[in-house]
């Protein structure tokens, strides 16, 4: 398992949104990850940008924020 892994935007993104074309790699390079993964107010706000026309989006991110992954 990898420890300490800085979650940038377009990971967080294809893993949430399943039609994203890098979603399938996203879910495999999560798989591998121990959470809490490091981030920053500017990847998540960013994030719930991308995901604005997906109706659970931003819910989606504050529910990975929720359980401290």
């Amino acid at each position: 398992m990898k420890r300490q892994v800085i979650l940038d935007t377009g990971p967080l993104v294809a893993f949430l949104n399943g039609r994203d074309k890098h979603h399938d790699w996203a879910e495999a390079q999560w798989a591998q990850i121990q959470p809490p993964l490091l981030t920053c107010e500017a990847v998540i706000s960013e994030a719930c940008f991308l995901l604005r026309q997906w109706e659970e989006g931003a819910g989606d991110v504050f529910e990975l924020l929720q359980r401290k992954v």
